[in-house]
């Protein structure tokens, strides 16, 4: 691991961060889909209470395996994904092979891409964004303004 992805691993949240909300996935659908992309639209932000806020967020996720990586390098990971999706679809419509699961734990890589916030409300903010999953948290580098442009991989 890197130093990055350790101090990531840490949860070390600076002075001054304020938060803006919270939103949980469930990864369900995509794992029993996993070649098709999951999008979420205009998902409502809770706040330190469980009580929707005015925020949404709005993902696009996807399943890639260690084969997608390397064949993307830099490339855009979701847009890949969606051309692969779209020519399995017209080269074997209908026909899937099941692979037996195994069950043996295995370990997973998950990557999140961050690009930007849009609007978002106050003065003199410093917006980061944090992304736990399974007990690891990560966050963004902090930004000023209202429009931050992160465009961070973690």
């Amino acid at each position: 691991m890197s130093r990055k992805e350790l101090k990531w691993l840490k949860g070390m949240t600076p002075y001054g961060m304020r938060f803006i909300g919270l939103a949980t996935v469930l990864l369900k659908p995509l794992m029993k889909h996993p070649h098709e992309i999951l999008f979420v639209k205009d998902l409502t932000l809770l706040n330190h209470s469980m009580r929707p806020t005015d925020c949404t967020v709005t993902l696009q996720v996807a399943h890639m395996t260690k084969r997608d990586i390397e064949k993307t390098g830099d490339e855009d990971l979701l847009g890949i994904t969606a051309r692969e999706v779209a020519t399995q679809k017209l080269v074997v419509p209908g026909s899937t092979a099941h692979r037996a699961l195994s069950s043996k734990p295995q370990h997973f890589q998950v990557r999140v891409k961050v690009f930007e916030a849009r609007q978002l409300l106050g003065n003199n903010i410093k917006p980061v964004v944090k992304v736990s999953i399974g007990g690891h948290q990560q966050q963004t580098r902090i930004k000023m303004g209202n429009n931050p442009f992160f465009n961070e991989v973690g």
